[in-house]
């Protein structure tokens, strides 16, 4: 059985035994959040600029298990803009839209404050639905958009550190830094690392105790 759909697979089996026990500190919420980032790129003597940035907004279901643990699941919309030039008038620049399903785990230390401290890990899916890229070779221009072309694979593990602020039986807010220290894409059945690991991304959100 091919990796993904196994992890998928242990995913769902997980919410379906846990929706099946009987535990009162059991909680379901609902919550939406936006998140800048971008990659911590190496300097490289052979470009004068060198940019890779994104900005994603998502919504998602969480679900504990236990006073220290919840798992949550979610879908999201990414925006990703980037640029590199080795020349003063020579430079490609590109932008991408993806869908990302992220699985992220919560630990949560401190479950009984009111500004509860948690950590994590996480994997998120993702496919890119819409690249437009410009090169700019002294005075000419050329671009090239891709739409739904051969729609490709990506995976990353990531890890975070976070802050929920309660602020009241219902509502809370939280800001959650996160860690991708690698992004690998599959195509033709190979799997390969892309040229954009170390992402770093803050979320920023609402969440809904239902």
């Amino acid at each position: 059985m091919n990796k993904k759909y196994a992890l998928l697979l242990l995913m769902i089996s997980c919410f379906i035994f846990d929706n099946h026990s009987q535990d009162n500190q059991k909680t379901n919420e609902i919550g939406m959040y936006a998140a800048p980032g971008f990659h911590l790129l190496k300097k490289n003597q052979s470009y004068n600029k060198l940019r890779n940035d994104q900005v994603s907004f998502g919504l998602f279901y969480m679900r504990s298990f236990s006073p220290h643990a919840k798992w949550r699941i979610g879908i999201s919309g990414i925006y990703e803009s980037g640029v590199r030039s080795i020349h003063p008038t020579s430079s490609y620049s590109w932008s991408s839209v993806y869908l990302e399903l992220p699985a992220p785990f919560h630990y949560i230390i401190t479950p009984d404050s009111r500004f509860a401290v948690y950590t994590g890990v996480g994997l998120s899916f993702r496919r890119v639905f819409y690249t437009k890229s410009t090169s700019n070779i002294e005075e000419h221009s050329y671009t090239h958009t891709t739409k739904n072309n051969k729609i490709d694979l990506e995976f990353a593990p990531s890890v975070f550190i976070g802050l929920n602020a309660r602020l009241s039986n219902h509502f809370s807010l939280f800001l959650q830094p996160g860690f991708s220290p690698v992004k690998i894409y599959k195509k033709d059945k190979l799997k390969q690392k892309t040229p954009w690991p170390n992402f770093l991304s803050a979320e920023f959100g609402l969440i809904y105790k239902l």
